[in-house]
C-alpha cells in the first residue's frame, strides 16, 4: 500500500462512520482529487467497503478485518499515542527487528507485527514453530515501569494474562497459561512468549524490556516434527474464521497490557494469571539445573515464582530460569 493510500485510509478511519469529502483530503495532502480517486478506487480492490455519497465525499461502510498499516497505526496510537507501529509480511524474527527499534529509538515505545515469522526462537534459544497458516507474531518494545530489577520477569507474567485475556474475548473455551510463558487452549500449546531484557553494561540498568509473543490462530501441524505434533494446537482449527478481526485482537491486548504496565507493582495481573495456570493440584516432571524431580503444583507467589509441593509434603518456590517442563505432560492428546 502506497503512502497515499495509506493516508486516504487513515481519513475514511477518523471519519467513520462518517463521510469525508474527496476535495478536502485532496487538500491536506496536495494532491489532484484524480489521486484521491486512484487511492479510493485501490482501496476497494483490497476489499475495503467504500461508498461514495452525493455532495458528503466517501465513508467506509464497514471496518476491515485484515491487518493493514495505516488501521493499525490509528487504532493502537488511539490507545497508546507514543507507540510506533509496525507492520510486515513475513520477518526472520519480531524480536530481532524490536532490538534495532530500541538501539536507534531508545525512549519510544514499539510495536512490531508479523503475519509470517521464519527464525522464531522460544526460552534458552529453542526454535519457536512459526510454519503454520495463519500465525500472529509481534514484539512490543516498553521501559520498564519498576525500578526493582527482580521484578523485570514479572512482565512475563503480565503480558501472558493480557493476551490471555484478550484471546478469551474470541473463543469460548478458558485461555491456560502454562508456567511461566506458553498459552495452551484446550490443552494444547497456541502461543509462547519471550521476554529479554536489555541492560546497559556500564549501569546496570534495564535500557527496555522486549516482549515477543507468537500465536497458532489456523492451521495444522502435519508437516512438523513429532514433538510438536503431540504439543502444539492453535486457536481456531485448521480455518481462521471469517468473523475474526485481528485489529480488534490487537487493539484488546494493548488496552490489557498498558493498564497492567502502567501499575506493574500492583501485580493485579497476576490474579488472572492464578485462575488460569495450567497443571494446578497436578503431579508434574521438571527439571532444575538438569536435574529431575516430581512434585505438584499449588499456584505462584507474588512474584510469579511457582509453588510445588514434593511427594514429601515440602514446599518449594521454583524461579523461571532455572526450571525446563516437558510440554507434553499438560497437552491433550487429539484422537
Amino acid at each position: 500500500m502506497s503512502p497515499t493510500v495509506q493516508q486516504v485510509l487513515t481519513y475514511l478511519l477518523e471519519a467513520f462512520p462518517d463521510a469525508v469529502s474527496g476535495q478536502y483530503i485532496a487538500d491536506q495532502l496536495h494532491v489532484s482529487r484524480n489521486t484521491i480517486w486512484k487511492a479510493i478506487k485501490e482501496l476497494k480492490n483490497q476489499g475495503y467497503a467504500i461508498e461514495q455519497f452525493h455532495k458528503r465525499g466517501y465513508a467506509l461502510i464497514a471496518l476491515p478485518n485484515t491487518l493493514n498499516q495505516a488501521q493499525l497505526t490509528y487504532s493502537l496510537q488511539a490507545i497508546w499515542p507514543a507507540l510506533h507501529v509496525q507492520l510486515y509480511d513475513q520477518v526472520s524474527s519480531t524480536n530481532d527487528l524490536a532490538k534495532i527499534h530500541l538501539g536507534k529509538h531508545p525512549n519510544q515505545p514499539a510495536l512490531i507485527i508479523a503475519k509470517e515469522q521464519t527464525k522464531g526462537r522460544g526460552r534458552h534459544g529453542r526454535q519457536f514453530h512459526s510454519s503454520i497458516k495463519d500465525g500472529l507474531y509481534l514484539s512490543l518494545v516498553v521501559k520498564p515501569n519498576t525500578k526493582v530489577l527482580q521484578d523485570i520477569p514479572l512482565y512475563t507474567l503480565l503480558s501472558a494474562s493480557a493476551m490471555g485475556q484478550a484471546l478469551s474475548e474470541f473463543v469460548n473455551q478458558p485461555m491456560q497459561i502454562k508456567w511461566v510463558n506458553d498459552l495452551f487452549y484446550n490443552y494444547r500449546k497456541v502461543g509462547g512468549i519471550l521476554c529479554e531484557s536489555i541492560m546497559d553494561m556500564e549501569s546496570g540498568q534495564v535500557n527496555g524490556i522486549i516482549i515477543g509473543i507468537g500465536l497458532n490462530l489456523a492451521g495444522d501441524f502435519s508437516q512438523a516434527d513429532t514433538t510438536t505434533q503431540q504439543v502444539a494446537g492453535t486457536l481456531f482449527g485448521d480455518t481462521l474464521p471469517e468473523q475474526f478481526n485481528y485489529i480488534q485482537l490487537l487493539e484488546r491486548f494493548l488496552q490489557l497490557f498498558v493498564g497492567y504496565h502502567q501499575h506493574v507493582d500492583a501485580r493485579e495481573y497476576l490474579a488472572y494469571y492464578q485462575q488460569h495456570l495450567l497443571g494446578i493440584n497436578q503431579r508434574i516432571h521438571y527439571q532444575q539445573l538438569q536435574t529431575s524431580h516430581y512434585g505438584t503444583i499449588r499456584g505462584i507467589n507474588e512474584y510469579g515464582h511457582l509453588i510445588v509441593e514434593d511427594d514429601a509434603g515440602n514446599i518449594h518456590t521454583l524461579v523461571g530460569q532455572e526450571i525446563h517442563f516437558d510440554s507434553k505432560q499438560f497437552a491433550k492428546k487429539i484422537d
